[in-house]
């Protein structure tokens, strides 16, 4: 007669244990999700690219306006303060954002950026180097460099400006905690170029990135970042709006998808398992 219930009471432990083994696996594979990594990076990134808007407003201000106007100064707020120096066919320019200067994204400025260029007229390219110390975004500190190519359509002719950017920049945190962004990209300018307005510029950026963070001294890992989908970047907004990235480290890889055009703080992360996780970008 006992074993009768020797069969249900099996069949019972067979459904828990396989309960549990499952909420054990999603909890594993959740935990293997690196959600602060990838948010860190992809913070980090986002920097590197409102960099590149900048220095694209302060270059562009010389050429896309009649000599005489106001040119694109409309472009960045009145409280950053641009002091000019030309050497020869070499114009310097330093950007002051004082104690605090709010971007029409909503970005607080502090401290100085330096930019430098050449322009070729005939060739219609400029030569661009950019440079931080100290250069304060919100509670972060941005150092580095950036060389930049940027060229012009022909005089009279259809087209956008395209960039390619060299990026060698850390991010510090508060905390102790360092993002090194270094990599290649590309920046096509597709709409808003010469508006002089900044908040219906639109850049697409293409190439690929690495991100190396350190907590102080100790290295943490290196995350490489390919552009799958070309990142649509629209000035008036603070984050991606659309576009995918995959991300590898290790054993590690996913995509970043950051949606179709909407302007928040939201991607999608998708591990090669198949699981997603919402990633909240800073």
């Amino acid at each position: 007669m006992k074993t009768k219930f020797i069969i249900p009471a099996l069949a019972f432990s067979a459904v828990l244990w396989t309960s549990c083994t499952e909420e054990s696996d999603t909890l594993l594979e959740d935990a293997e999700i690196p959600v602060l990594d990838i948010e860190v990076n992809a913070q980090a990134e986002a920097l590197s690219d409102q960099i590149d808007d900048i220095a694209a407003a302060v270059v562009v201000d010389e050429f896309s306006s009649p000599k005489g106007s106001a040119l694109q100064r409309v472009a960045l707020p009145e409280c950053v303060a641009i002091t000019e120096e030309i050497v020869g066919n070499k114009v310097n320019k330093t950007l002051d954002f004082g104690e605090g200067c709010p971007m029409a994204n909503g970005v607080v400025y502090s401290g100085q950026m330096f930019v430098s260029y050449i322009w070729d007229a005939e060739m219609r390219r400029a030569d661009i180097v950019v440079e931080t110390e100290n250069l304060g975004v919100n509670d972060l500190l941005i150092a580095g460099r950036k060389a930049i190519v940027r060229t012009w359509p022909a005089a009279g002719s259809e087209g956008f400006p395209m960039s390619e950017v060299d990026t060698e920049l850390t991010v510090s945190h508060p905390s102790g905690l360092n993002a090194v962004v270094t990599g290649v990209t590309t920046r096509e300018w597709i709409q808003g170029f010469g508006s002089e307005s900044w908040g219906d510029n639109v850049v697409l950026i293409g190439g690929n990135r690495r991100v190396t963070s350190f907590l102080n001294d100790t290295e943490l890992g290196t995350y490489m970042m390919e552009i799958t989908d070309k990142l649509r970047r629209e000035w008036a907004c603070r984050f991606i709006v659309s576009g995918e990235l995959a991300i590898s480290r290790g054993e590690f890889s996913a995509t970043m998808n950051f949606g179709e055009g909407q302007c928040d703080n939201k991607a999608m992360l998708t591990t090669s398992g198949g699981r997603s996780k919402e990633i909240e970008l800073r």
